[in-house]
């Protein structure tokens, strides 16, 4: 089985992620990305290389994350080589142990996890419709992108009956649409 790849174009960001997975000791390598804009010539962005090894040295739990408004995600960030942490949107100020992005509560912390393994976690909570987009995960300088999607919360709507005021010994339910009189002439 080969390499695979998935190439995700986000627009209105202006990013764009490459995902490789099935990756074999054959696939160590140098890569650059390059884009294509409006049928132009091709821009050159970076050469990098990438080592395949059976551990590797940093990565996320998951790279696409979704949260419901009002609530809370957490992004697992794993990493073997030292620096500081950060956690940052694609455009913008990072936070390092705890403040607000988008909208959001954002609170870092290390730890290992029951492997033993060195992980951080970003926890963002009351996530706000604008806390949507891509974020970076850093260590040192390493970055792995994630990207962070808000729905909307939605109430299931509750069935109530009322009773409203009417002539003597008569009710109205607002699940009914006839009106019971019980009085007698």
């Amino acid at each position: 089985m080969g390499t695979k790849s998935k190439i995700m174009d986000d627009m209105k960001e202006r990013v764009f992620t490459v995902n490789m997975t099935d990756l074999g000791s054959g696939d160590s390598d140098y890569y650059c990305f390059a884009v294509e804009i409006n049928h132009g010539p091709d821009i050159q962005l970076n050469w990098f290389h990438i080592t395949v090894t059976s551990t590797p040295a940093f990565y996320v739990e998951q790279q696409e994350v979704t949260g419901v408004e009002g609530g809370e995600v957490t992004v697992y960030c794993y990493y073997s080589n030292p620096g500081i942490i950060k956690w940052c949107p694609v455009c913008g100020g990072c936070v390092e142990n705890s403040g607000t992005l988008g909208g959001a509560l954002v609170t870092l912390n290390q730890t290992r996890d029951a492997k033993g393994r060195q992980v951080f976690t970003v926890n963002m909570s009351g996530l706000k419709m604008e806390s949507t987009g891509w974020y970076w995960c850093y260590v040192g300088d390493n970055k792995i992108p994630v990207h962070i999607t808000v729905i909307p919360h939605v109430t299931t709507p509750s069935t109530t009956t009322t009773n409203t005021p009417g002539p003597p010994h008569s009710s109205v339910s607002s699940t009914s649409a006839d009106v019971v009189n019980t009085s007698r002439s």
